[in-house]
This record gives C-alpha cells, sequence and structure tokens, in this order.
C-alpha cells in the first residue's frame, strides 16, 4: 500500500461518510459561502422576505446563501426543497419551516411544484444549474423568479 495520501476536493463534508481514522485520507472543502451585505442579491432577497411565495431550494448552498443574507429573519414562505443535505440545511435556518414538498432530485421536485400549481415561485440557485427546475415551472405556466 501507498504512503500517499488521497485527497478529494468536495463542497464541504460528505454526509454519512466516516473518513476518520482511515490513513492517508483527506477531504479538503475547497468551497465557502460567504455574504456580501452590500450585493443587489442581498438586497432583493431581504425585500423577497416580505412577500407571502413558495420558494425552491434544490442545493444546501443555496440554503446557507439565503439563510445568511436574511440574517435570521424568518419569512413566511412555503418551502419546496431537495431531500437531505438541502433539507437539512433548511432546517438549521428556517425555524420551523413550512415544507410544502420534499424530492430526492431536482427533476421530481418540479414534478411536484408544477402538481401543487403554486405560484409565485423564488428560485434560489447558483449558476450554472441543471435546467430541470426551472424548464418543468416554465413548462407548466408557473410564474416565477
Amino acid at each position: 500500500m501507498s504512503d500517499e495520501a488521497v485527497h478529494i476536493l468536495a463542497t464541504g463534508d460528505i454526509p454519512g461518510f466516516n473518513y476518520s481514522g482511515m490513513i492517508g485520507f483527506d477531504i479538503i472543502p475547497f468551497l465557502s459561502i460567504e455574504l456580501n451585505p452590500h450585493s443587489t442579491t442581498t438586497g432583493k432577497i431581504r425585500a423577497f422576505a416580505q412577500i407571502d411565495a413558495s420558494v425552491v431550494f434544490t442545493s444546501a448552498n443555496a440554503v446557507e446563501a439565503v439563510g445568511l443574507a436574511l440574517a435570521g429573519k424568518q419569512p413566511g414562505w412555503k418551502i419546496y426543497c431537495i431531500a437531505r443535505a438541502t433539507k437539512d440545511k433548511v432546517l438549521e435556518y428556517f425555524i420551523n419551516p413550512d415544507i410544502a414538498g420534499l424530492a430526492n432530485n431536482s427533476e421530481e421536485l418540479a414534478e411536484r411544484i408544477s402538481r401543487d400549481k403554486t405560484a409565485p415561485i423564488l428560485f434560489f440557485c447558483g449558476n450554472p444549474r441543471r435546467v430541470e427546475t426551472p424548464g418543468k415551472i416554465q413548462e407548466n405556466n408557473i410564474q416565477g423568479n
């Protein structure tokens, strides 16, 4: 066996993976979320917190970015999100969130949103993003930002 360490670059910790005690194995997080309180995006997120809407999160990073921008404010949003890590992050940043829909992936989540015919939708995502969720929402004529 080689004495060289194995390095895995990841956006963060890998939930459910126990790498402690593994010789020569490191996970190196290379992504962090930092709030820029002066950005126009932060201002928009804070403005959206004033309206009743359904919001969509397809990544834990999106939840963290929005949660940091809200600075503890708890909007009355209905939340649609991906299960597991994204949902866990929703529970971390929102007190008693109204989780209107959960799915295992973005395509299933888009189908759920389309079935519910909920509007308006605020879809918080990064760039680049997968096309399933916004594509399905547009396909079903659901108003969104």
